[in-house]
């Protein structure tokens, strides 16, 4: 711990206080943060703040915008109990700061010196998007070590916290599911946002959640892109299916990814199929059932038409088939564990194309959700936890 030094004064005239506080910017103090000092000197603050006539400012401005959110914009017992709140976590994070230094200098090979500064970076990046320190890191580790340069990581650092905070995922999830999306369909850091766009688009339309979406889509980007299922039909299968199932979203990814590729392993000669689980089972013959109701899988004997414009065409005679027509479609599309999901998509097919039409139409809609976030008590408390962060230099 002897590379952290920084220090969270205490010695602040009470007639003063927003000039002082003011003045801590950008000096190198230190700090104990093994000893009582460091509680010691929290408490001191918020009494020296709470004693004065007037609402500090923060370090830079950190602090003054943490106060900005409407009835707790006053200096209230609220309001200082958010300031012992973010100071006492910014404390705490100090260890896994260090933790973190150590990781970024072993995706990128750099020195302690060089990463320090990078991270004093991410710590700006962090009081502006209302994040820590921490979880600000841990994205740069993880985009970082997928080959990503600064610049892309600087990016996608920026997309995979926006989703974080408006789908309510952890840093390292969100991060994980935007990875999954981007590389299923070969999205390029660019137009990382333009995926979370389309998450949040749903969730604003759906019941179903930004979060639960991005982790649906993580369990079947890949194989739905191979079947030419557009990132937009997919979403609109995921919102459909979900909001009316209400079952975890993990599960509703996992069916489609099973639906899809039983379209491309079930046709004639070949019957049987080994499920998610391991389990083998003797199945109808999706194309024959398909021929049936007079819709083809393929094209030619080699080509198969897009799977999107296949489900198009059979949720449009879905409701003129049989019962047992349903039920054999069914079964040789989902088998008899996923067949209920597959039913739900087709009896809600018109809430889903409008979905999809939601996600096309989405551009923007990511940070206009994200800015009511930063509005947000956690926003605050999170950017004024990065602003005591940032009092911490590193050798």
């Amino acid at each position: 711990m002897s590379e952290f030094t920084a220090k969270i004064t205490a010695e602040l005239d009470t007639s003063k206080v927003e000039q002082q506080i003011n003045g801590l910017n950008g000096k190198k103090v230190k700090l104990d943060v093994d000893t009582g000092n460091t509680q010691k000197n929290i408490n001191n603050v918020s009494s020296s703040i709470k004693s004065a006539t007037k609402t500090a400012s923060s370090f830079g401005d950190t602090l003054k915008k943490s106060f900005n959110i409407g009835a707790a914009a006053t200096i209230t017992r609220e309001g200082f109990q958010l300031i012992r709140t973010a100071a006492n976590n910014a404390v705490e994070a100090i260890k896994d700061l260090d933790g973190a230094i150590v990781d970024l200098q072993m995706a990128t090979g750099k020195s302690y010196d060089q990463v320090s500064k990078l991270v004093g970076n991410y710590n700006e990046m962090a009081k502006a998007l209302g994040a820590t320190t921490t979880q600000v890191t841990e994205a740069a580790d993880s985009w970082l070590r997928q080959g990503n340069s600064l610049s892309e990581t600087n990016t996608l650092i920026r997309d995979s916290m926006i989703l974080s905070k408006v789908g309510q995922l952890d840093s390292a999830a969100a991060t994980q599911y935007l990875t999954s999306s981007m590389k299923g369909y070969k999205v390029a850091a660019e137009d990382a946002l333009s995926i979370v766009d389309k998450l949040t688009a749903v969730d604003l339309e759906s019941a179903t959640n930004a979060g639960g979406l991005a982790e649906a889509m993580s369990e079947v980007a890949v194989t739905a892109s191979n079947a030419g299922i557009s990132m937009d039909k997919l979403l609109g299968y995921l919102a459909a299916t979900g909001e009316v199932t209400q079952e975890s979203m993990s599960t509703i990814g996992t069916s489609f990814k099973t639906i899809f590729t039983r379209m491309s392993d079930i046709k004639s000669g070949k019957l049987e199929l080994i499920d998610e689980d391991g389990t083998t089972e003797i199945l109808s013959d999706v194309e024959q059932t398909l021929a049936n109701v007079g819709i083809d899988l393929r094209k030619t004997v080699t080509e198969y038409n897009n799977y999107g414009d296949v489900l198009d065409n059979l949720a449009a005679k879905w409701d003129s088939l049989s019962q047992v027509q349903q039920n054999a479609l069914a079964k040789a599309f989902a088998g008899t564990r996923q067949q209920n999901r597959f039913r739900v998509l087709m009896e809600n097919y018109d809430n889903a194309k409008k979905y999809m039409d939601v996600a096309a139409n989405s551009a923007g809609t990511a940070e206009s959700k994200f800015s009511a976030y930063l509005d947000s008590i956690e926003s605050k408390i999170n950017s004024l936890q990065a602003a005591f962060e940032s009092l911490v230099y590193y050798k």
